[in-house]
């Protein structure tokens, strides 16, 4: 299945989720796959807050919760040459049917942005043209003013942001496999038992490594170390003998 947004959960958000409801989860599941897939209508909004430079957006979970995530360009975990835009969901904010106070699950301090002040909010029905711009890029309306979520949303047909990497590796993100998005059984069963990990997602440098160290044989699922990862290994298990340097050449000569 491909899916025009490679899905990324917040690490601590993962592990909140695999404590709900299973209905609850249910229903994540479903609106993952929508956004996904850019279909993004039902009630998602568009938010800047103060001293974030990239937008927030909030997507309808059911009558009450809202889940909450931003966009980022990134190397693709499927090893394609170009960078792909990612959906990287944060939290899901739950709402008291009685009181109607909202409650964040994901309390890490990578995610404590989210309660910084909302200064616009505008209802969309699609991704912004360019996914991976922050406000201080997009033309302001007017000059000296600060752009804002109109900006974004309708930049000028000649705006073109620098695409770059945004995942640093300083947060971990894992890579929600598309047939999961699809398929309820696994789903549920990777968040009752954990019977697959989920994949990290790495930075375009990390990838760069992991895929010098192995390669994928060909019309399988397994994997081989490459003759640069027994290298890279021999020369790691010798290294309370020797300077690594010294090692590795020796190993891969």
């Amino acid at each position: 299945m491909s899916l025009g947004f490679p899905v990324l959960l917040h690490a601590a958000f993962y592990g909140a989720l695999r404590r709900l409801p299973a209905e609850r989860r249910l229903r994540f599941r479903q609106l993952a796959e929508r956004l996904a897939s850019g279909r993004w209508g039902g009630g998602t909004r568009v938010k800047k807050l103060r001293g974030v430079p990239k937008p927030v957006f909030e997507a309808r979970h059911d009558e009450g919760d809202r889940v909450l995530f931003t966009l980022a360009r990134s190397a693709r975990p499927d090893g394609g040459a170009t960078l792909a835009t990612c959906v990287q969901v944060w939290d899901l904010v739950e709402h008291d049917r009685v009181t109607r106070a909202a409650s964040r699950i994901n309390r890490s301090a990578e995610a404590e942005f989210l309660d910084y002040e909302e200064l616009e909010s505008e209802t969309t029905s699609e991704p912004p043209p360019h996914p991976g711009a922050s406000f201080d890029e997009v033309p302001p309306a007017e000059p000296g003013a600060a752009p804002g979520v109109l900006e974004l949303m309708l930049p000028p047909d000649d705006f073109r942001p620098r695409d770059r990497e945004e995942i640093t590796g300083g947060v971990r993100w894992y890579v929600l496999p598309p047939r999961l998005l699809v398929e309820d059984g696994e789903w549920q069963t990777l968040l009752d038992r954990g019977s697959e990990e989920l994949e990290l997602k790495l930075t375009a440098e990390q990838y760069a490594v992991v895929r010098a160290l192995i390669a994928k044989i060909p019309r399988s699922r397994r994997w081989r170390v490459t003759r640069f990862g027994h290298a890279v290994m021999s020369a790691a298990v010798r290294l309370r003998h020797e300077q690594f340097p010294d090692a590795f050449l020796k190993e891969a000569a």
